[in-house]
């Protein structure tokens, strides 16, 4: 197995038995591997109520250049967020954060 997918099964394990539980203060979690290639706008399977908050815990890279390994960008300069249908998108400010629905939609 390539180290990255390795070290994504080894989140998803650890993950499992937090998401079978999810109560109180996390109501649920997703887990999802986005490859740089491909298409925006992936859904996580979450809904959120106007005004609730959620969180996004982002961990990745992407290369810009072939070659140039020094050249690479993190989840804030990537990943960004939204409500679906309606909701603004938004850009994360580290590659955690944290964010208030300001519609009712999925994640």
């Amino acid at each position: 197995m390539h180290a990255p997918d390795l070290e994504i099964a080894r989140l998803a394990a650890a993950l499992a038995p937090l998401a079978a539980r999810a109560t109180g203060p996390v109501a649920a979690c997703a887990q999802l591997a986005l490859p740089a290639r491909q298409p925006p706008w992936q859904q996580t399977g979450i809904r959120v109520r106007k005004g609730q908050s959620y969180s996004v815990f982002a961990r990745g890279r992407v290369q810009w250049a072939p070659g140039l390994p020094g050249l690479h960008g993190g989840p804030r300069f990537h990943l960004w967020s939204r409500v679906t249908p309606g909701g603004a998108i938004r850009n994360l400010r580290e590659d955690t954060d944290t964010f208030v629905a300001d519609a009712d939609g999925a994640v």
